[in-house]
């Protein structure tokens, strides 16, 4: 898959949910972080909204992106800039 061909460094967040754990369960382990929230329904973003956590969970991630393709920050050994950007990987650009 796709996904298993990446050098991107992937959190994948889900509730507690068992539906919601199992699909995440299907992802390759070796490429993926897998957080699990105590939030028992497949409402996770709104949940994570109201409580004021979705926003830096986002932002977190915006800014480590950002800071490897502006070169403050180490890339993945054998990864490019351009791979912490997911439309670059989509459209095939390297």
């Amino acid at each position: 898959s796709g996904l298993e061909k990446s050098s991107a460094a992937v959190d994948v967040h889900t509730g507690s949910w068992d539906h919601d754990r199992y699909q995440a369960s299907l992802l390759p382990p070796a490429v993926i972080k897998h957080i699990v929230h105590p939030v028992d329904s497949h409402r996770l973003a709104l949940a994570l909204d109201g409580e004021e956590k979705l926003l830096p969970i986002i932002k977190k991630a915006y800014d480590a992106e950002l800071a490897i393709a502006r070169g403050e920050a180490p890339a993945k050994p054998g990864s490019s800039p351009l791979d912490s950007f997911a439309p670059w990987q989509t459209l095939g650009l390297r």
